[in-house]
């Protein structure tokens, strides 16, 4: 499907660029699986791309001996992925056992060969920031719906994976931020917080949507902005202005077309 970069074109094309984004939430966007239409391949490829990653880039590189507790761990970051985790919390939760060592060198060594990120908690000291929990996020949504031990579909945590990784490929210095509610990401342009997205599949529901707004208000009176956004995969575009805050809501593939 070619993209065009047009008002009315995106209008006419909504569905087919929605059933799109479906489509890369479930497989991801690795070329030769998106290009592949046999889901069986398209997994079996998936599946083949982690075992290269975990056995060429990481095992060879950094003489890993226990490649058994390697993946893992791979695997518990690929099942829980958008959630916050401490190391200390993974070695407590995790059904393997693992020294808290392990952990922080496994992890690390998974990041730098790219098939996971570390998303870090925004705090004005750097010293709670590198102890706060971090969020996990993957190189590519397929490898979760590949490789995953789930029951659900995980739709909202698929679609706040992709926002993350639009975000990394656009450069973008990225957080979270937590207090008495969570924003998704807040975006940092030097000593300043320019923007804070919210991430939800759907906002139909009365209290998702107070749930949203109210992270997101919170998150700009501590910020001093007046804009934010939720970006949604289910509904249209919207705009809620609120106690002087303003919040778009906006379609994933309409946000990711204009970032």
């Amino acid at each position: 499907m070619e993209i065009i970069s047009d008002k009315l074109w995106k209008v006419e094309n909504k569905t087919k660029l929605k059933n799109k984004v479906l489509e890369y939430l479930k497989i991801g966007g690795f070329p030769k699986v998106v290009l592949t239409k046999d889901e069986l391949l398209q997994k079996e490829l998936l599946i083949q791309y982690f075992s290269d990653i975990i056995t060429k880039d990481v095992v060879e590189r950094y003489k890993i001996k226990d490649i058994g507790k390697l993946k893992n761990l791979a695997l518990f970051y690929i099942t829980n992925f958008t959630k916050p985790y401490s190391f200390n919390k993974i070695r407590k939760v995790a059904d393997f056992s693992l020294s808290l060592d392990s952990i922080h060198r496994f992890s690390y060594y998974l990041e730098d060969t790219f098939l996971i990120h570390f998303l870090l908690r925004f705090s004005y000291s750097l010293k709670n920031q590198m102890q706060a929990h971090r969020k996990i996020y993957l190189v590519d949504n397929g490898m979760h719906n590949a490789l995953a031990f789930k029951f659900s579909e995980d739709k909202g945590n698929l679609l706040e994976n992709a926002v993350f990784q639009h975000l990394k490929q656009k450069n973008k210095e990225i957080y979270f931020f937590s207090s008495k509610r969570e924003v998704d990401f807040i975006c940092k342009e030097g000593l300043k917080i320019k923007e804070l997205i919210n991430v939800c599949y759907s906002i139909n529901d009365k209290e998702t949507l107070l749930r949203e707004t109210s992270a997101l208000i919170e998150g700009m009176k501590y910020f001093k902005i007046k804009e934010a956004k939720i970006i949604i995969q289910e509904g249209e575009v919207k705009n809620i202005k609120e106690s002087g805050f303003y919040i778009s809501i906006i379609p994933f593939y309409e946000w990711a077309l204009n970032l």
